[in-house]
């Protein structure tokens, strides 16, 4: 009776990148600086590659903090890196509810904040498509305001896409356009913007405005109107303005529109042109109710 072949198995050990990735998973950065002085040549193969989770994509995933910042130190490439899906590691860690996390890499390198992934999106997209914590996203846009402007490839700032996915972020990126007086229409100068005057003339109609109340710099609804008929970017407002300048006109069964309100939607004239209409009710709807 013939005997079956025999087959042999081979059984290759892990390679020096299996063995890192190894180490960012577990965390261990012991074992990550052994292994460099085993091989010194480990980053230059993962860099190679254009489109690698590195070992910084797997410790942001998990939002291992410190081996992400050694690594950082180690080969700062990697943090600007796509995977295969598009993410850098600041938006996968951002993905994976580690803003925190986030926030320390920025400190290192605060230029990583306008990485762009998938569908043009920068950190801050991704940070109002998720977080709800009020504190974590005003310390984000204290420390790098100017992500505020920033647009994905369909044209989109971090206003529209918290106004379809993340109430909570949309009113606290409202508060804090009030609060910094932050304009993100003004980064617009070279757009030939059209507010939509009408939008606003129904608001206005539907909302009873109280037109004598002053902001912190004493400007009454009117004044803001008129002063942005006067700015850089051309906005029809002429029928707002004769609508506050006419108060009899208003709804006196409607209630009262914060003034804040309208120095928002003067702020965003741009966005509120471009949102889909559920989009830019949501926007109006948070805005009065901030």
């Amino acid at each position: 009776m013939a005997q079956p072949e025999s087959v042999a198995i081979t059984i290759h050990p892990p390679s020096t990148e299996d063995n890192v990735m190894g180490a960012s998973r577990s965390d261990d950065i012991d074992t990550l600086y052994q292994l460099i002085g085993e091989d010194v040549d480990v980053w230059d193969r993962i860099n190679m590659r254009k489109f690698v989770d590195t070992p910084l994509h797997i410790a942001a995933a998990a939002g291992h903090t410190y081996f992400a910042m050694e690594m950082m130190y180690l080969q700062p490439s990697f943090a600007t890196k796509l995977n295969k899906d598009g993410l850098s590691t600041l938006h996968l860690a951002l993905q994976n509810g580690h803003t925190r996390f986030v926030l320390s890499l920025l400190k290192i390198n605060g230029s990583l904040v306008s990485v762009k992934g998938k569908m043009g999106y920068t950190p801050l997209h991704y940070l109002v498509m998720k977080e709800t914590d009020g504190d974590l996203l005003t310390e984000f846009l204290n420390d790098y305001p100017d992500c505020i402007h920033h647009v994905t490839s369909r044209d989109e700032t971090a206003l529209h896409v918290a106004a379809r996915n993340n109430q909570t972020a949309l009113k606290v990126l409202l508060r804090w356009l009030r609060r910094t007086n932050n304009s993100i229409a003004r980064c617009r100068k070279n757009e030939s913007l059209t507010l939509r005057t009408g939008m606003i003339i129904r608001l206005i109609k539907d909302l009873r405005v109280d037109i004598k109340a002053i902001n912190s710099k004493s400007s009454t609804a009117l004044d803001i109107l008129n002063g942005q008929a006067q700015g850089d970017y051309n906005i029809n407002i002429k029928k707002c303005v004769d609508i506050l300048r006419h108060g009899d006109g208003l709804k006196a069964s409607a209630r009262k529109i914060p003034l804040f309100c309208l120095e928002v939607i003067c702020q965003c004239a741009y966005e509120l042109r471009v949102m889909p209409a559920d989009s830019g009710n949501a926007l109006l709807v948070v805005a009065t109710l901030c």
